[in-house]
């Protein structure tokens, strides 16, 4: 990660190369190599989920019968993480997090985290799984990216596109 602490620009404006712009801040929000950094450490979270799905620590989803196993989604800094809602489930994801956070610095921020449960699910079960993974929020935001999402309920309808004034 040093080149990241020693990144320096050079700017050509109306064709002429400017003087090198060393940033002093280090990488803010915004900056155009963000995005990278994300994607690349993202990786190694990646790396771990499926190294637990593999192990069995893990279960994936299945949309199908014939589909392949999801684990997670990755979204620049947005994760979704599918398993089955069970104690010991929890318990490897937890651990997966936590390796991820001491290899990379980064911490979560577990107030914005949501859950979200099968309907079958009981309540106890439901009650263990936020407990282990301190995560309390069970919403989530209508939409993501300007996109509405779909809910537990089935499948978007067109009317989820409309603009709606209130």
């Amino acid at each position: 990660m040093e080149c990241v602490t020693t990144v320096r620009y050079r700017v050509r404006f109306n064709g002429v190369l400017l003087n090198t712009i060393q940033p002093t801040c280090g990488l803010r929000q915004g900056d155009p190599l963000s995005p990278y950094l994300f994607l690349f450490v993202d990786d190694g979270l990646s790396k771990l989920l499926q190294q637990g799905n593999r192990a069995g620590a893990i279960q994936g989803l299945k949309v199908c019968r014939n589909a392949l196993v999801v684990s997670h989604l990755l979204f620049a800094d947005d994760n979704l993480l599918f398993f089955r809602a069970d104690e010991e489930q929890s318990r490897a994801v937890k651990e997966v997090l936590s390796r991820y956070c001491k290899a990379t610095g980064q911490l979560i921020n577990f107030n914005k985290c949501s859950v979200l449960f099968n309907k079958n699910q009981g309540d106890a079960n439901m009650n263990a799984v936020k407990n282990e993974l301190s995560i309390y929020r069970d919403t989530f935001e209508a939409k993501y990216l300007g996109l509405p999402l779909p809910t537990p309920e089935g499948r978007l309808k067109a009317d989820r596109f409309s603009q709606r004034v209130e």
